[in-house]
C-alpha cells in the first residue's frame, strides 16, 4: 500500500479464459491499525487486490491420482509463489482429457498443491518445483509437466493448524436461511469448498444467496 492510498483495485478471475480482469475500485478501511478492503462484488468468483503477473510460465499437471493409483477427477490445484508473493489458480486445457494447466511467474520457485474433498475427507498433495518460461497455457512453450502427483488423506488439523482458532473472513447466506462463517478455500466447477472452525463443506453456488467479507 502506498502512503496516502485510499482505494484498492479488485481483479476477478475468468475461469473460461484463465485471465484476471480489473473490475472494481474499493475503499480501504482502517480497523484497529489494519487495512481492509470493503466492496460489494457483482458475482461469486476468485477475487484479488494485487495486480496480476505479466511474465508467465505454464505448469501442466497431466495426472493426479490417489494412493491406489485411481485417477482423481477435477482436483483443486493452485500454485503459491515461494520467491515471489502470489497465488495462481488452475484451469483445464486441451493437453489430454484429464490435464490441467496453471500459469505462474516465470523462472520462479513455487509450491504446487492439489486437493479434493472425497467421502473419506480432505486429501492433498504438495510439491516445490521450479518454473521455466516464458509461456502461457495457450502456448505451452517452456512448460513444466507433472505426471505423478499423488494425493493422500490428511487430518483436518494438519491441513489447517489452529483450525479451532480460525479467523472468520467470509459469511455465506444460503437460500435455506442458514448463515455460514469461515472462508472459501477452493472451487470445483459449480461447487464451493468452504471451511469453518470444525468442518469442510461442499456448497453449490446456486445455494448461495449472498457473500460478505467480514
Amino acid at each position: 500500500m502506498e502512503p496516502g492510498q485510499t482505494h484498492a483495485i479488485l481483479w476477478s478471475f475468468n475461469e473460461a479464459t484463465g485471465k484476471w480482469k480489473q473490475e472494481l475500485e474499493a475503499p480501504l478501511v482502517n480497523r484497529d491499525g489494519r487495512y481492509w478492503v470493503e466492496a460489494r462484488i457483482p458475482h461469486l468468483s476468485y477475487w484479488n487486490i494485487d495486480a496480476p503477473i505479466e511474465d508467465h510460465a505454464p505448469i501442466i499437471v497431466r495426472k493426479v491420482t490417489d494412493e491406489n493409483g485411481k485417477l482423481v477427477l477435477s482436483p483443486s490445484i493452485q500454485a503459491t509463489g515461494i520467491d515471489y508473493n502470489g497465488i495462481s489458480l488452475a484451469r483445464r486445457h486441451n493437453y489430454g482429457p484429464d490435464s490441467i494447466c496453471i500459469e505462474v511467474k516465470k523462472n520462479s520457485k513455487i509450491r504446487l498443491s492439489a486437493g479434493t474433498v472425497l467421502k473419506d475427507g480432505f486429501t492433498e498433495a504438495s510439491r516445490i518445483i521450479q518454473s521455466k518460461g516464458p509461456g502461457t497455457c495457450a502456448n505451452q512453450r517452456n512448460a513444466v509437466y507433472v505426471d505423478d502427483l499423488v494425493i493422500r488423506p490428511v487430518e483436518l488439523g494438519s491441513l489447517l493448524p489452529g483450525l479451532n482458532e480460525l479467523v472468520y473472513i467470509e459469511r455465506l447466506d444460503l437460500a435455506d436461511g442458514r448463515s455460514l462463517f469461515g472462508m472459501i478455500i477452493a472451487q470445483e466447477g459449480s461447487t464451493l469448498i468452504f471451511v469453518t472452525r470444525n468442518k469442510i463443506l461442499r456448497i453449490q453456488k446456486k445455494e448461495v444467496r449472498s457473500q460478505n467479507f467480514l
